[in-house]
Order: C-alpha cells, then sequence, then structure tokens
C-alpha cells in the first residue's frame, strides 16, 4: 500500500535531522560517540523511506535498492571506525553499488544507449588516471569500485532516457550525488587533502541515498 505523503515528509525530516547531527559531530572529535549512532542510524531511515514510499521499480528491483541500502550501511559503520577499515567498507559499497546497478537495469526496456553510459565511464576513466598514483596497493579495487560506480550512474540515466518521470530523474540525481560523494572521498584519500571533505562528503551522500530511495 503506498505511503502517506506525511508519513514520507516526517521520514524525510528525520533523515535531514540524522544527515546534519552525523555530518555535524564527523568535524568534532569529542562528540565521535553521537557521529558512531547518527551516521549508520540515518542511512537506516533512508532505508525504511525506501520501503514505505510510493513503489515505482517492480518488487525484485526495488527488495535490491533495499539491500543496497543496508549494506550500505554496513559499509558506513566500516568506514567510521578509529581503525584502518577502507577495505572492507569499500567492499560493503561495491555490493551495494552492484545491487544498484541490477535494480536498474531491471527497469530498462531496452539496452541502455551508448549516450548514456560513456559520459559516466569517461568521467571514472579520468578519475582513476587522477588518483593511480596514490592509490598504491589498492589501484585495482579503486579501479574496480570506478567502473561500478560508472555502470550505476550509466544505468539510472539509461532508465530516466527510457522511462522519463520524476522517480527516474531523482534516480540520475542520486545516482550523481553518490558518485560526487565518493570522488570527493577518494580524491581526499589518494590525492590531495580537501578542506572540510567530511561535510562535503556526507552532504552529498545522504542527498544521494534520499534521491535513489524516493526513485525506487
Amino acid at each position: 500500500m503506498p505511503a502517506a505523503p506525511p508519513v514520507v515528509a516526517a521520514l524525510l525530516a528525520l533523515v535531514a535531522v540524522g544527515a546534519a547531527l552525523a555530518t555535524f559531530s564527523d568535524q568534532h572529535p569529542r562528540r565521535r560517540p553521537l557521529h558512531y549512532v547518527a551516521k549508520p542510524l540515518t542511512t537506516l531511515l533512508i532505508l525504511l523511506l525506501a520501503a514505505i514510499a510510493p513503489a515505482d521499480l517492480p518488487h525484485r528491483p526495488r527488495a535490491l535498492v533495499l539491500l543496497a541500502l543496508l549494506l550500505s550501511a554496513l559499509g558506513d559503520v566500516f568506514l567510521m571506525l578509529p581503525e584502518d577499515r577502507f577495505v572492507p567498507g569499500l567492499a560493503a559499497f561495491a555490493l551495494a553499488q552492484l545491487c544498484y546497478c541490477i535494480a536498474w537495469a531491471g527497469a530498462l526496456s531496452a539496452p541502455p544507449a551508448a549516450t548514456a553510459l560513456l559520459p559516466w565511464l569517461l568521467y571514472a576513466g579520468l578519475l582513476v588516471l587522477a588518483l593511480w598514483r596514490g592509490a598504491g596497493p589498492l589501484r585495482l579495487p579503486v579501479l574496480a569500485y570506478a567502473l561500478l560506480l560508472a555502470a550505476m550512474g550509466g544505468l539510472a540515466t539509461a532508465r530516466w532516457l527510457q522511462l522519463g518521470g520524476p522517480p527516474a530523474l531523482l534516480g540520475m540525481l542520486g545516482a550523481a550525488a553518490f558518485i560526487l560523494s565518493d570522488s570527493l572521498l577518494a580524491w581526499d584519500r589518494f590525492r590531495a587533502p580537501l578542506p572540510r571533505v567530511g561535510l562535503w562528503v556526507l552532504a552529498s551522500y545522504y542527498l544521494a541515498q534520499s534521491l535513489i530511495a524516493l526513485a525506487a
């Protein structure tokens, strides 16, 4: 049954508050315990939003979006721990991207056009070239993840080009915001430190996940 708009609006408000708390507490070491709670909780709230919002995708692709959000929450936990858990976090988000790819592909009525895929592949290639030297032993995982991001963005774009409509547009914008968030994170880690990177990474990340939730 489609959710009533007030319920969706209330959940969006909770997501906004959770994202603000997670972002704010990340900038202040003394408030790290709040960050540990708010960061994965916000992603789980977005998962709930995706579960109750009016459905646009068929049942199986929609279930994959929910699984991707659950994997993203797991990735959030890995990436926020004091120890360096970047590789497990990267693996969790890679699986999430794979779920998004399959979900968007399942909504297509025809194979994606090259015009939908090539811009994202070009961007991913340029990003990998910029990060290659700094990535060191993680070069191949970074390359694989960049290709997954490009595929996710391309398939979301193909869905919008084929189907049109607000949900497909939200999905494409969410994919773009996700790619921006991960690009900022990767640039800061492998290329050069960015000012207030935590703020921009989390802001674009929660925007991306919220738009994808509404696109499902």
